[in-house]
């Protein structure tokens, strides 16, 4: 380490000779620990990593909108609108635009009245309704993703399969299926040692 180099240096020793299986990945590695360590899987209790990236200030702000209560209980509807203007772009009358146009008006319900909340919520309407996919893509699904709601599991497994759905969007919304999966296996694995637990107690009782 950087304070055994240094102590080293002040009693001018010689440095040690570095082990067998000594490698430069050694360098970026923390006290204590190996590179077989570093290399090792994530634990099993750790979830997996979505790949989205982590939504900016005035996302979030939005997101924080669509955790309240009241657009809880119509994730369903406003998912699809989501997903509709992400996949779906309908340019027609009552296509995507009114569609945006309603998410926009049910955000605006729960935010306070002010300003900043209302620039941030036309923004949020001009990204979902650009011209550029991807980036209606992204902001769909940090939306669906960071707000808490249900993963759209039946949706989503039909996005893979579509030819028109860029490769990147695909690698997302696998991520997020596998975290869905992982989620719920650990719901599963909680019940057994629950019931686990409740087993030893009534052993315990028996003979005691």
């Amino acid at each position: 380490t950087l304070v055994e180099e240094a102590e080293r240096r002040q009693r001018q020793e010689a440095p040690p000779e570095p082990p067998p299986d000594y490698n430069e990945d050694h360098h970026n590695l923390p006290d204590g620990q190996t590179v077989q360590e570093a290399q090792a899987p994530p634990p099993e209790d750790q979830p997996p990593r979505v790949l989205l990236d982590p939504p900016t200030a005035d996302t979030h702000r939005v997101v924080m909108a669509f955790r309240t209560p009241q657009l809880c209980i119509e994730q369903e509807q406003l998912i699809y609108y989501l997903l509709g203007a992400a996949f779906d772009f309908d340019s027609s009358k009552y296509g995507t635009w009114t569609k945006v146009d309603v998410l926009r008006l049910k955000v605006l319900e729960v935010l306070a009245d002010t300003k900043e909340n209302v620039r941030i919520v036309n923004q949020m309407r001009t990204q979902l309704k650009s011209e550029d996919q991807m980036q209606r893509i992204w902001l769909a699904l940090q939306i669906i993703a960071f707000s808490g709601w249900r993963v759209p599991t039946y949706p989503y497994r039909r996005l893979l399969l579509r030819d028109d759905v860029p490769e990147a969007a695909k690698a997302a919304i696998e991520s997020m299926l596998v975290r869905e999966q992982w989620e719920l296996d650990q719901v599963g694995v909680e019940k057994r040692r629950a019931e686990e637990a409740a087993q030893r107690v009534e052993a315990t009782r028996i003979f005691a």
